[in-house]
């Protein structure tokens, strides 16, 4: 039995560290893929699995050779490691909680206990973070100032307690 461990993100909480520690782990020569295991599937050659978000997404992003929830099932089973770890922070916006979970008990449930781990940032580093990486994309263009009123008056950014209450009571 394999315990999964899903890691859903936050954006900007160090979430491209951990998959790219990882990533090159797997890569190395003398990993124990036995003992903890990330799989290539769904991820092809990314560091993170965000070709089975963008899968249930109908994003145009989604790569079919890349891999999707089934290959992640059938990629597990063949190493039938002790642990294995999915992560894309892509998760973070993903609403359709009672998909998600259909997925999980579908493709990963069978294989062992899954958690789901979800990073979160302080609210103001993860605003200050989030407003620099949009001005670098070009994304926004106002202060820093409209960017906190605006995620404050929308509730994006800074709702964790309820996004994470929501996501508890849907996926466990």
């Amino acid at each position: 039995m394999t315990r999964i461990f899903l890691h859903v993100g936050d954006h900007k909480t160090g979430t491209s560290t951990i998959q790219s520690a990882l990533s090159t782990r797997q890569r190395s020569e003398d990993a124990n893929l036995k003992a903890v295991y990330y799989p290539t599937s769904g991820r092809k050659e990314r560091m993170a699995h965000h070709n089975l978000f963008w899968a249930m997404t109908n994003d145009f992003r989604f790569e079919p050779d890349a891999g999707h929830w089934p290959d992640v099932r059938k990629d597990i089973e063949e190493v039938a490691p002790d642990t294995a770890i999915l992560s894309s922070e892509a998760f973070e916006s993903f609403n359709d909680l009672p998909r998600l979970r259909a997925m999980i008990d579908t493709h990963l449930a069978p294989l062992g206990p899954v958690k789901i781990i979800l990073y979160v940032r302080p609210h103001f580093d993860r605003l200050r973070s989030a407003f620099s990486q949009k001005m670098k994309t070009g994304q926004i263009t106002g202060s820093i100032e409209e960017f906190v009123e605006d995620a404050i008056a929308r509730k994006t950014l800074v709702s964790y307690a309820s996004r994470m209450e929501r996501r508890r009571s849907a996926i466990g």
